[in-house]
C-alpha cells in the first residue's frame, strides 16, 4: 500500500518541474513565457531561429482562429477533425483489444493454469522485459516512425498470441517444451507490445489533433481507451475460466485475432506522422492526404511546412521558398 502511494506523489512533485507547452502559451497569449520555454527546449539554437520558430507558429494559431474556429467536443467529430478523432481512438481501443488488460491482470493466473511453475519469479521477468522495451520506444519511434512500429507491433503480437492459443489452447501445454514455448511466446508479444502499442499510441494520440481541440481529442480517446480496459478486464475471466467460456489457453485466438483487426486499422486508417510539425500535420489533414501518401507526402507551401523545417536542427531556413497566405477553408474541414 505505501508503494501504491509513494509513485503518484512521485509523479505529482515531477510534474512541477514539467515546462509548460509553448504552443499552448501562445495560444493562452503568453508569447514572453512561451519564448523563455523555447529557448530552455531549443538549447544550443539560435536565439534568431527561435524566435522566427515561435513567430511562425503564433501565424499558424492566428490563421486557424480566423480561418476555421473550432472549440466544442462536437467539432471533434465535424470535417477532417472526425478522421483525426477516429485515429486517436482507435488506437487508444486496439490497444487494449489485443489483450494487454489480460496479460496485466491475469497472467499469473493463465500461467499456474497452463502447468507454468514459478510463476512470481516469471512475472517479476515479464514486467522487467515490459520496462526495457518501453524505454527502447523512445528512440525507435522517431527512428522507425510510429505507423511502422505499430504495424509490426500488431502482426508480431498476432503471431505470439496464436502460438500462445496452439501450445496451450490446442496442444494443451502437456509438456515442458508446450510450456515454455507458450511462455516464450508471451515475453515476445510483452516486447512488442511495450515498444508499439503501450508507447507509439500515446505519441499519436498526442500529435493527431488540431491545435485548437488537441486536448479534447485526447480526452476522448484516453476516455474511450479505459472503457475498453475496463471492458477486456471484466470479459476476460469470462472467457477464460470454467463453467463460462472455458477457452482456457485458446483464449490466445481471441486476442490474436483482434491484433490482426489492429494491424487493418493501422495499414488502412493511421497515418505516418513522423517528421511533421504539429502545424503542417494540420495543413495535411485539410487536404485530405491519403494515409498511404502521408509518409512521402511534401508540402510545396504553408506556415506549417516552414515550421517543419525551422524544427530540423540540420535544416537551412530558406523562406522565399514558400509562399505563406490565408486561404479560404471552410469551418467544416477544421
Amino acid at each position: 500500500m505505501v508503494c501504491q502511494f509513494a509513485i503518484p506523489i512521485i509523479l505529482l512533485i515531477g510534474a512541477y518541474f514539467l515546462p509548460e507547452s509553448p504552443r499552448w502559451l501562445l495560444i493562452k497569449d503568453r508569447d514572453t513565457e512561451a519564448e523563455k520555454i523555447m529557448q530552455w527546449l531549443r538549447i544550443g539554437t539560435h536565439t534568431e531561429v527561435v524566435k522566427e520558430e515561435l513567430h511562425l507558429i503564433k501565424l499558424a494559431i492566428e490563421q486557424q482562429r480566423e480561418l476555421h474556429y473550432a472549440a466544442s467536443y462536437l467539432d471533434c467529430f465535424r470535417g477532417t477533425n472526425r478522421r483525426r478523432t477516429l485515429i486517436a481512438a482507435g488506437v487508444q481501443c486496439f490497444q487494449q483489444f489485443q489483450g494487454a488488460q489480460f496479460i496485466l491482470n491475469y497472467v499469473y493466473i493463465f500461467l499456474a493454469e497452463i502447468g507454468v511453475e514459478n510463476t512470481y519469479q516469471i512475472g517479476i521477468y515479464l514486467y522487467l522485459v515490459n520496462l526495457i522495451s518501453a524505454g527502447c520506444a523512445f528512440y525507435m519511434a522517431d527512428k522507425f516512425g510510429r505507423r511502422p512500429i505499430l504495424a509490426v507491433g500488431a502482426l508480431v503480437m498476432c503471431a505470439s498470441m496464436f502460438v500462445v492459443g496452439g501450445l496451450a489452447g490446442v496442444a494443451g501445454a502437456k509438456t515442458s517444451a508446450q510450456q515454455n514455448g507458450a511462455l516464450a511466446a508471451l515475453f515476445v508479444w510483452l516486447a512488442f507490445q511495450a515498444i508499439a502499442w503501450g508507447s507509439c499510441v500515446w505519441i499519436t494520440c498526442a500529435e493527431v489533433g488540431t491545435a485548437q481541440l488537441r486536448e479534447k481529442t485526447i480526452t476522448i480517446a484516453t476516455f474511450l481507451g479505459f472503457c475498453s480496459s475496463i471492458l477486456v478486464t471484466y470479459v476476460s475471466p469470462y472467457l477464460q475460466n470454467k463453467g463460462y467460456g472455458n477457452l482456457q489457453g485458446n483464449i490466445g485466438f481471441v486476442w490474436g485475432g483482434l491484433s490482426a483487426l489492429s494491424l487493418a486499422f493501422v495499414i488502412f486508417y493511421v497515418p505516418e506522422l513522423k517528421g511533421r510539425s504539429l502545424e503542417e500535420l494540420d495543413d495535411m489533414f485539410q487536404q485530405k492526404v491519403s494515409v498511404f501518401k502521408f509518409g512521402k507526402y511534401r508540402s510545396v507551401q504553408g506556415i506549417g511546412t516552414i515550421i517543419t523545417q525551422t524544427e530540423k536542427k540540420d535544416a537551412v531556413l530558406d523562406k522565399d521558398a514558400f509562399s505563406v497566405e490565408e486561404k479560404s477553408v471552410d469551418p467544416s474541414v477544421a
